[in-house]
This record gives C-alpha cells, structure tokens and sequence, in this order.
C-alpha cells in the first residue's frame, strides 16, 4: 500500500497516501506552513479551487482513516528501548498486543502517535502505559492530522460566502405613468362636487374712446360743434 511518511514530534508515522491529488494542490493543502496563505491561493485559482472541490469527500475520508494494527505496533514498538518489555511467547504478545488494538480501534494514527508522545512526556511514565491511558491521551491531546488540516482548508477555499445585500436602486424623481394616473385620479376626486369659480381677470373698459368712419369719436365732434 502507497504511504505517506510525516515526522510529528519527531517520529515517524506511515499513514495511507490519502486521495489522489495533483502536485500543485497537495502542494497547497499539505506542504504549506500558512493556513491563510494556502486557502487565499486556492481561493483565487480556478483550476485550484474546482479540484480541492471535488477533493472534499476524499479528504474526509482520509482525515477519518483509523490506524491499522501494524500503525499502533510500528507507534508503541518504537518506544520499547524507553519502556523495555519482559519476554513473552507468541500467544502472550498476540494477547498483549489485542489490548492495545481493542483500546485504540477506530483512532487515526496521529491521534495514537499524539498520546504516545504525550505520554514519555508524562514525569510518571516510568512503563509503558496501559491501552486505557493510552486511549485517554489519544482521545485528548492534540495531533498533527495533515489530512484534517487539508480538509480544512478544502473546505474553507471553497465555502460559497453569502453576497452582500445591495440595497435597492432609488427610484427616480419623475414618477412613474403608473403612479401619474394614481395621483390624477385622486386629484379628480378629490374636485368632484366642488364649485369651480371663474378666476379669470375681468376685462376693465378702456378709457380711449371709440372712433366711428371719420377717425375721430362722437364726443371729440360734439366738442369741436361747441367750440365752433
């Protein structure tokens, strides 16, 4: 089986190779030290961002993988030379050994390799510590999961964010043919009954006298007959 090597704390752990992934986005998801940097850059990347994408399921599926029984001996064995093991037959190490698998099944390798360190850390470690404790460490102390951290950054690169809610455009100030047959409807019934007075200028009489065939007014000659 394919495997990936990585040295957290300083010992090595073989895990499955996780989902077929290019060069470029594993390169992202795995090898880069920087959260942000490595979610901008997929983020941004079209090609990047539809692979990681469709990479999802695999990556969870591959954050998820529990250790096998070779991961938890290769884990614990490496340790002997700390914590050294009286001699025992096969069918006493096969019983030693079930413990252990039976205490960690289901646990991913990193989470073993995390309490196993967790424990030679411990100032009371002075034997190997039982499969319980070892499962209580592995259950609580952080670990170095490369393929959670790819799925979180999958995951995060690729969540639709929400768009921003643009406000309504604003209506202009001419009103609409809708809202001018609504304001005159209102207006012609609002006159409706009224008594609609004659505002108009009345015409005042004008002070230059009428002329008749002659050019001149019925006045002007009777007052040049007067004057003789």
């Amino acid at each position: 089986m394919n495997a990936l090597t990585v040295t957290p704390n300083s010992k090595t752990i073989s895990t499955p190779l996780g989902p077929d992934l290019s060069g470029p986005l594993k390169s992202w998801l795995v090898a880069e030290r920087s959260d942000s940097v490595a979610i901008e850059t997929i983020r941004r990347s079209p090609v990047l961002h539809d692979e990681a994408r469709q990479a999802l399921p695999a990556l969870r599926d591959a954050a998820l993988t529990p250790a096998t029984e070779a991961q938890i001996r290769q884990t614990i064995g490496t340790r002997f030379a700390l914590f050294p093991q009286p001699k025992r037959d096969d069918g006493q190490w096969a019983a030693w050994w079930a413990d252990y698998y039976d205490a960690l099944r289901g646990l991913t390798p990193y989470a073993v390799e995390a309490g196993m360190a967790a424990w030679v850390r411990s100032p009371d470690a002075e034997f190997m510590a039982k499969p319980g404790k070892l499962r209580e460490l592995a259950m609580t102390v952080p670990n170095e999961n490369v393929w959670a951290r790819a799925h979180m950054r999958a995951t995060t690169a690729t969540r639709t964010f929400p768009e921003e809610v643009q406000p309504e455009p604003k209506s202009a100030d001419r009103p609409t043919q809708e809202q001018m047959k609504a304001l005159m409807a209102d207006f012609h019934q609002k006159m409706a009954g009224k008594e609609i007075r004659d505002i108009r200028p009345k015409r005042r009489p004008s002070p230059q006298a009428r002329v008749d065939e002659t050019g001149i007014s019925a006045e002007a000659r009777a007052l040049m007959a007067r004057q003789g």
